[in-house]
């Protein structure tokens, strides 16, 4: 049951940044698959295949127009429950390339 409240809690959290962050390409989702699979186990109240993959959210965030900051967060299946995420933060300008 803890599975499936922190499947529930990432999906909200995801619903949430998606909301603050509206325009496109801020708020990616690095593997659509794994967000179906999560959606399906949350639908079914977890009578289908257990999600394998972690969640992976990429956020980008324009803080003027030749600057950008990158955070990835990787959410383990467990989180936020009994688990924390792995945070990465980048800071990119127009001269530089950014990328993981």
């Amino acid at each position: 049951m803890a599975l499936l409240s922190s499947i529930e809690q990432q999906l909200s959290e995801l619903e949430v940044l998606e909301s603050i962050y509206p325009n496109k390409d801020e708020v990616v989702v690095d593997d659509m698959n794994v967000l179906t699979v999560m959606q399906r186990y949350l639908q079914t109240n977890g009578q289908s295949f257990q999600p394998q993959k972690m969640l992976s959210i990429t956020l980008n965030l324009s803080i003027e127009p030749t600057c950008l900051v990158v955070i990835k967060s990787v959410l383990p299946k467990e989180y936020p429950c009994a688990a924390l995420p792995d945070v990465f933060a980048r800071y990119c300008t127009c001269t530089s390339a950014c990328s993981y």
